[in-house]
């Protein structure tokens, strides 16, 4: 599992898999999959193979129906134990599969492919194993641990929005600060925020941070501010593009 090595993940890690549970293979599959054909040359799969640089493919039938798997290191050995090159894909390919479904768990997949030491899954109707849905592969769980990560920050994000709510006579805003704004770039120290309001959150894509006086606001950051009276009109200048009002936000009250 090289690729998610890369990016830290490991299924030994209970919080990633924690993370990914979160997920749905649907979520995240390839839907426009390049298929083989059993009746395909391994010739000309090894030629699929080098135009779209992918290092395993399904296998259907005449009618479309998913029989098996064949892979690189499959055409490979072939070609090492003296195989003849005009050998079908249906002769070589895999037909025992391991298979996903659309609504597995990321983490349920990513446990398979551990386990298998697989790239790829099969994604198939929990109906019909036979009806290919899409194909999982290692870079989609690489992009699924960091869809996962956002949004495990938006949702706590939201609950933080939410108790400040509760709090009678308190207007909580979601205010995106854009480029150009009076804040932008700079330290939250150095912005003359209005007396009646508190910064409570700062989410920068996948982090959600408690800003102190030295954090410095970067363009997209998304701020949830509690807020009283007049001040939000300031505060929403001071987030705006050239301080002009009409800033996206969200008002929560």
């Amino acid at each position: 599992m090289h690729g998610l090595a890369r990016k830290g993940i490991r299924i030994q890690r209970g919080r990633d898999i924690e993370v990914l549970e979160s997920l749905t293979v649907g979520e995240v599959m390839q839907t426009e999959v390049t298929t083989l054909r059993e009746s395909d040359s391994l010739a000309s799969a090894a030629d699929v193979f080098m135009r779209t640089r992918h290092h395993g493919l399904p296998v259907v039938n005449h009618v479309g129906e998913l029989v098996g798997i064949l892979t690189v290191q499959d055409v490979e050995r072939v070609q090492t134990n003296g195989g003849v090159v005009n050998q079908t894909v249906g002769e070589v390919c895999t037909r025992e599969l391991l298979v996903t479904y659309p609504d597995e768990t990321i983490g349920a997949a990513l446990r398979q492919m551990g386990a298998r030491d697989i790239g790829r899954l099969p994604v198939v109707a929990r109906d019909n194993p036979r009806q290919l849905m899409g194909v999982l592969r290692r870079t989609d769980l690489v992009r699924a641990y960091d869809i996962a990560l956002t949004r495990r920050a938006t949702m706590r994000h939201r609950a933080h929005q939410v108790r400040l709510g509760a709090v009678s006579g308190v207007t909580v805003d979601e205010v995106v600060v854009e480029a150009n704004a009076p804040c932008a770039n700079q330290r939250v120290s150095q912005v003359k925020w209005p007396r009646d309001s508190v910064i409570a959150t700062l989410r920068r894509g996948q982090r959600v941070i408690i800003p102190h006086g030295d954090t410095l606001l970067k363009p997209g950051d998304v701020l949830v501010i509690a807020v009283e009276g007049e001040a939000r009109e300031t505060i929403h200048q001071l987030c705006a593009r050239d301080g002009l009002t009409g800033s996206s936000s969200i008002a929560v009250k």
